[in-house]
């Protein structure tokens, strides 16, 4: 008696270790998930915005809105805080209606077996993120500002097409390639 005693107070008084609600490859996960998102906002934007302003603008907010909320979470996945991240990405899902957990895109466990991993000197899909959201914002800003044309966004777009292609297959290569972005616009 007094052994189950003994066990129960020591159960008691044990300091509790976190259980992270949200894991790495969880973050992961979803990060890839949220770009099947992405991809759908900007399929939104109209063939040709001059005729209808109205869809055109709706788009480039939700464009907008969708890269606002994501450029924390890219820090968070560096820094290893997975809880915050993954709140970030299932706040995204929720503003714009997507379900997350039905979203078509390669698991991380897929993407390392695939040999999807960090090289000496390039960035794994974490710092891909962080650096994608960057740039789109980066530039998002930049016409705001009223420093690109129309055409010159859409030129951007078509030019994003191949990172967005690299991401899974080849991340150090999309690393890369949206440096070269970067500096082609100058940003």
């Amino acid at each position: 008696m007094k052994f189950a005693a003994s066990l129960i107070i020591a159960l008691v008084l044990t300091p509790r270790m976190a259980v992270p609600e949200c894991t790495r490859d969880q973050a992961f996960n979803k990060m890839m998930q949220l770009n099947q998102l992405s991809a759908q906002l900007q399929a939104q934007v109209p063939t040709d915005p001059r005729t209808q302003p109205a869809q055109t603008n709706a788009a480039y907010n939700n464009i907008k809105e969708y890269s606002e909320m994501m450029a924390p979470a890219g820090p968070m996945l560096a820094a290893g805080k997975y809880n915050e991240a993954c709140k970030i990405y299932d706040g995204v899902a929720r503003k714009f209606g997507f379900d997350i957990n039905n979203a078509i895109a390669f698991s991380i466990d897929q993407l390392q077996k695939n040999g999807a991993r960090k090289a000496p000197g390039d960035c794994d899909i974490s710092e891909l993120a962080r650096r994608n959201i960057q740039l789109a914002t980066d530039f998002q800003r930049a016409y705001d500002a009223g420093k690109f044309t129309y055409e010159r966004q859409r030129q951007f777009s078509k030019d994003s097409e191949k990172i967005n292609m690299l991401e899974t297959a080849d991340p150090g290569a999309a690393c890369r390639e949206l440096e070269q972005l970067r500096k082609k616009y100058g940003l």
